[in-house]
């Protein structure tokens, strides 16, 4: 929905970035829950259902390395 200019000047996007924004750590890296980065057996890393971005999916570094992109690939486009 990013890619949307309307979707970005809603109010609900704005806030729902401001809550992603809420997973901040003191390094400005980004992590999620894991409910928020599914890993299923079936899916595709395009709609969400798997991550790609570290070889080890479930420790923490890979969380943190796909939640800063994800993170980042979606506020880019706000400014």
């Amino acid at each position: 929905m990013s890619r949307s200019r309307t979707a970005r000047e809603h109010t609900w996007f704005r806030r729902s970035l401001s809550m992603l924004e809420s997973f901040g750590m003191e390094d400005r890296l980004i992590a999620f829950t894991r409910s928020f980065l599914p890993e299923k057996k079936v899916g595709y890393w395009v709609n969400g259902r798997r991550m790609a971005l570290e070889a080890g999916r479930r420790g923490r570094k890979a969380i943190t390395c796909e939640s800063t992109f994800r993170y980042l690939e979606i506020a880019s486009r706000t400014t």
